[in-house]
Formats: structure tokens, sequence, C-alpha cells
């Protein structure tokens, strides 16, 4: 029973892990990057340009690039790898498009 729940949840999380990567995948971001700056700054560009014109900035999308910020200060003061960055700017990002998608 336990390692049906295991497998269950192993595969749940694979189909999340392939969703995130089409969503990332469209921006081009992920594919055309190898460092997380350079990634950030390929999907500050994208960011912008759903929230444009510049009234329509929102709660989520300060959070988001607060989020960012963060991330950028702590991969420089050696808090987390590089690689840990990119993963989780790209969970933020994802659930940023989420919620845009959500408020039309």
């Amino acid at each position: 029973m336990i390692a049906v729940r295991i497998s269950a949840a192993a595969v749940a999380a694979c189909l999340l892990v392939a969703c995130a990567n089409l969503e990332m995948s469209a921006t081009g971001c992920e594919d055309s990057t190898r460092t997380f700056p350079e990634m950030s700054g390929c999907l500050k560009k994208v960011v912008d340009g759903m929230y444009t014109p510049r009234p329509q900035y929102s709660p989520e999308l300060h959070l988001y690039l607060a989020q960012e910020r963060t991330l950028h200060e702590r991969v420089g003061a050696r808090q987390i790898s590089d690689f840990e960055a990119r993963v989780e700017l790209r969970r933020n990002y994802v659930a940023l498009r989420e919620q845009k998608a959500a408020a039309k």
C-alpha cells in the first residue's frame, strides 16, 4: 500500500515538473541561458511584456520581482547555488503566470 502511494506521488511530481517545464520552454529563457542572472534578466523582459502598460502592475508582480531580487542576493552571497535559484525562480514564474491567467 505504501509503495502504491509513493508511486502515485512520484507520478504526480513528474507531471507537475513537466507542466512547469512546458511553461518555461514557451519563454525560451530556460533554454537560452546558462546562469541565474541571465535567466533572471530574460524572465524580467517576459514578465514586463505580460504587464504592460505599467498601471497593470499587480501585487503578485511586485512579489515576484522582490523574490527575484532576494534570490539574486542569495546567489551573490553564495547562500544558495545558481541551480537552486534557477529552480526557485522558475517556480515563482509559473505561479505568476497562473495568477495572471486566473485574473483574466
